[in-house]
């Protein structure tokens, strides 16, 4: 080495033999993919001038190369790509997403709809949807003939043409019955729970009683089919069906007090709701005092009439008049009804005597004079007999006690 100058300068003193050496420049060779799922590039590195370089783009599944650009402008269509090089490079290999149809049918055609196919790139998700028509079930997805999905809504990631059939099934609609109810007699209750239903579904039918009546049993075409109000079966065909209800029975019992005291007629078995009329005949020697039931007066006339509603045990009571003719003597009683005293007034009066309506004697008591006051104001509130003795006889009035 003489000089690292291009340019060298010297003074001749003798014959010299100079050589320029010279250096070949190296140049860098970038190569990269867009987008880089697209694929794969090669043959990049660092090169000396006037080098061949070859760069190679490699599609991944789903993509097809498109070109190789060099600031945007397109350098080459080719995949592999050869130059001389001759300065630094940047080169990106393009590469585009494939794209796919779906395809999507119904099987048969007027079983349902299908909904979701269409155009897609590579890697995309998919869902096609299958929706039955009235009296159809979805069954499942095929493709060519395989099935792929048995739900409805099928996904799944785009990566080939598919041809997708939705298959459906034809189900019969369920036949409708009718069943049909009522009450009888009509007014012994409601039912409810007629109607139309489809064939397997549940039926309840309902009878509810009204007062007064019982309910008996359902009965289909004269046959008893339930003996409970509430009846459920399964619907499989038209229904008749009848509720029957029988009226209750009401029992009037009557008992004359005292024994043989008198002839009652209207006393027996009665419908609900029906009137009875009670009536008592007294015997001879006996008068009517009242009806009771329980103790308590519920009548003052020999003729009781009321509606049957319920069983009841009635008596009804008569006084024994015998040997005591009435008003046989003139006597005065008042005030009558009372609260309190109550005034006697009979000439020659010698004994009093009250009886209650049960043939109880509530008061007695021997008397001089013409004239008594007798305090009723313990008594109970009801009817009473009074017998009245006097020197001309004797007598019996009826008094009441509010």
């Amino acid at each position: 080495m003489v000089s690292t100058n291009a340019q060298y300068t010297f003074n001749v003193n003798g014959n010299r033999t100079l050589v320029a050496n010279f250096t070949a420049n190296t140049y860098t060779i970038n190569v990269s993919a867009n987008p880089t799922a697209g694929g794969t590039v090669s043959g990049g590195g660092t090169f000396t001038y006037g080098q061949s370089c070859t760069v190679n783009a490699t599609a991944a599944t789903g993509y097809t190369f498109t070109n190789w650009t060099e600031n945007g402008n397109v350098v080459s269509t080719n995949a592999q790509y050869t130059f001389t090089v001759n300065a630094n490079r940047t080169l990106v290999a393009h590469f585009t997403a494939n794209t796919y149809t779906i395809t999507v049918s119904a099987n048969p055609a007027a079983g349902g709809t299908v909904t979701g196919g269409g155009t897609f790139t590579y890697g995309q998700s998919c869902t096609v949807v299958a929706t039955p028509n009235a009296n159809y079930t979805f069954n499942n997805w095929t493709q060519n003939g395989n099935v792929v999905s048995t739900n409805a809504s099928y996904t799944f990631t785009v990566n080939a043409n598919r041809t997708l059939v939705a298959n459906f099934t034809y189900v019969a609609p369920p036949t409708n019955y009718t069943v049909t109810v009522s009450a009888n007699p009509t007014e012994g209750g409601t039912v409810t729970g007629g109607g139309t239903y489809q064939e397997g579904q549940t039926c309840t039918v309902e009878a509810t009683t009204n007062v007064g009546y019982n309910f008996i049993n359902w009965t289909e075409n004269g046959v008893e089919v339930s003996a409970s109000a509430s009846y459920t079966f399964t619907v499989t065909a038209n229904r008749t069906l009848v509720a029957n209800y029988e009226v209750q029975t009401v029992k009037i019992n009557v008992t004359v007090d005292p024994m043989g005291g008198g002839l009652v007629t209207g006393n027996g078995t009665y419908n609900y709701g029906e009137q009875v009329t009670l009536s008592i005949t007294p015997a001879e020697f006996f008068t009517f005092i009242n009806w009771t039931e329980n103790g308590v007066v519920v009548s003052e006339e020999p003729t009781f009439t009321f509606q049957a509603t319920e069983n009841h045990d009635l008596v009804v009571h008569l006084l024994n008049t015998q040997g005591i003719a009435e008003n046989a003597i003139q006597a005065m009683v008042y005030p009558n009804p009372t609260k309190g005293d109550i005034i006697v007034e009979c000439e020659g009066l010698s004994h009093v005597r009250i009886v209650n309506a049960f043939g109880q004697t509530v008061y007695n008591a021997d008397l001089e004079g013409d004239q008594t006051r007798i305090d009723l104001s313990q008594m109970a509130k009801g009817i009473y007999m009074m017998h009245l003795e006097a020197a001309g006889g004797q007598t019996v009035r009826k008094i009441v006690v509010e």
